[in-house]
């Protein structure tokens, strides 16, 4: 985003299965903008095949900002068991302690989003009427509405309720971050028994799988590692994980604008929404996410589907919704039989049905989109 004086970059994180095309487009990217900084990394969720390739860009950029979805503790031990489960060093020491990490490779805060009040939600979040702020090294400052920080929170961590916005401030322009943390903990209880009885816990003791300590202390210890990422081996399949959706786009009205992309015409609907891995196929988790959106359905040009087009995480209403002109999946290339799972064909046809373009975008550059918003405020 520019003003043509001054900047704000940022960064939506979906990661990459395959680690050596995320490696190079990350590099890329780096090598493209005129200064190592960002303004702010957002991570849609830690799972290990959304976190590869962020160690080679944290390599060569900056942010003042990195976004993460706060895990409850329990959700927190399930990222580290699917970790050990895995094999990705990165995602491993990533998910001990995800904060730290970003703080040691150079961010300057991390930003912990928690949900916020979803029961009678209407109308808009809270937004911050306060003027920029002075700001001591002439960058565009990026504001939010901290909540109080818990008892013993490292330095370098805040929090924000996901019913509120950041906003980015060029010259006279405001500009819309707003969050939407998914809630996917339908399955933590069955990894909490599963854990329980790797450990020969009774459920008095269940509280154990909540303490940091615990979790530290036992990951030096081969045989406790054995033991957790079994418990996450026993449930079967891949559970679900919080995700962190975004909007960007701009606070209020706007006059003449004029947004284009290589996937379809000209549009005037400036924003850009994307579902993250969030699973929207439940009625009501799908309505709560466009609820949460409401206010600015009208200026969603752009929309990414969730979880890569599959099935399991599509509800029709999301793109009746929203209607927008373009709506994106992003998938591996269709050359193995695990890749021709998404996206579903059903999520195909209705997103052809309710938008004016859709595209896939793949780790093939042929399949990138480009798109170009210019706004008048």
């Amino acid at each position: 985003m520019s003003d043509g004086a001054n900047s704000i970059r940022y960064v939506y994180d979906c990661g990459a299965v395959r680690r050596s095309r995320c490696d190079r487009l990350a590099q890329v990217y780096a090598d493209s903008l005129p200064t190592n900084e960002i303004d702010a990394l957002i991570v849609s969720h830690l799972h290990s095949d959304h976190v590869s390739g962020l160690d080679v860009l944290l390599a060569s950029l900056t942010p003042r900002y990195v976004f993460l979805p706060y895990l409850r503790p329990v959700e927190h031990l399930l990222h580290v068991a699917a970790a050990l489960d895995g094999a990705s060093p990165v995602a491993l020491a990533m998910s001990v302690d995800p904060a730290a990490w970003f703080i040691d490779r150079g961010a300057g805060e991390v930003v912990l989003v928690v949900r916020g009040n979803r029961e009678g939600e209407a109308g808009p979040p809270r937004q911050l009427d306060e003027p920029p702020p002075e700001h001591v090294d002439d960058r565009p400052p990026l504001k939010f509405q901290r909540s109080p920080r818990p008892r013993g929170a490292p330095v370098g961590v805040s929090y924000m309720r996901d019913d509120t916005e950041a906003h980015a401030f060029l010259g006279g322009a405001r500009w819309r971050l707003r969050f939407f943390v998914s809630d996917e903990a339908t399955n933590l209880q069955v990894f909490e028994q599963a854990a329980l009885r790797e450990f020969e816990l009774d459920a008095r003791h269940r509280n154990l799988l909540r303490d940091q300590a615990w979790l530290r202390n036992g990951l030096k210890n081969r045989s406790w590692r054995a033991k957790l990422a079994r418990a996450y081996r026993s449930l079967g399949r891949g559970l679900n994980y919080a995700s962190l959706c975004a909007y960007s786009g701009p606070t209020g009205r706007c006059r003449n604008v004029n947004a284009r992309s290589n996937a379809g015409p000209w549009t005037s609907a400036p924003g850009w929404l994307a579902a993250g891995d969030a699973e929207l196929a439940d009625e009501d988790r799908c309505n709560a996410f466009c609820q949460h959106f409401a206010d600015v359905a009208e200026h969603v040009g752009t929309l990414m589907l969730p979880h890569h087009g599959s099935i399991a995480n599509f509800n029709p209403m999301l793109i009746e919704h929203f209607r927008p002109s373009v709506t994106v999946v992003t998938a591996p290339a269709r050359t193995t039989k695990k890749a021709r799972r998404h996206p579903h064909r059903s999520v195909v046809l209705a997103a052809r049905d309710f938008s004016e373009a859709f595209r896939i975008v793949t780790d093939r550059e042929t399949s990138e989109l480009w798109e170009r918003v210019e706004v008048e405020f």
